[in-house]
């Protein structure tokens, strides 16, 4: 993963920095700009899913949710937002590269 450590528990991040993602209960579509490792659980069986900061499709919003809410974007189409360079300085092959990282 780009610029993001694996969650504390190991488990592995479903989506990473720079990927194209849609909110299954909102119906909006984003980009990943941080993977938040997860909370610590609350009772023993809650499931431990990493946290994803995503950046809103034609706003400056970022929202904080859970892996459970979120979905892959299939359409390959860039994010419209003025924060998009602040994190990015490029979308290729429908996602975003990281800005400063190499390639």
């Amino acid at each position: 993963m780009e610029g993001s450590a694996l969650p504390r528990d190991g488990r592995i991040p479903a989506f990473d920095i720079g990927e194209l993602v849609c909110h299954r209960r909102l119906g909006v579509r984003g980009v990943v700009v941080d993977v938040q490792p997860p909370l610590p659980p609350l009772e023993a069986d809650t499931d431990v899913a990493p946290r994803y900061e995503v950046l809103l499709h034609n706003t400056a919003r970022i929202l904080v949710v859970g892996e459970d809410v979120l979905e892959p974007d299939l359409t390959c189409l860039p994010i419209v937002s003025p924060l998009v360079r602040v994190f990015f300085h490029a979308f290729r092959q429908g996602r975003y590269v990281l800005t400063g990282a190499v390639n």
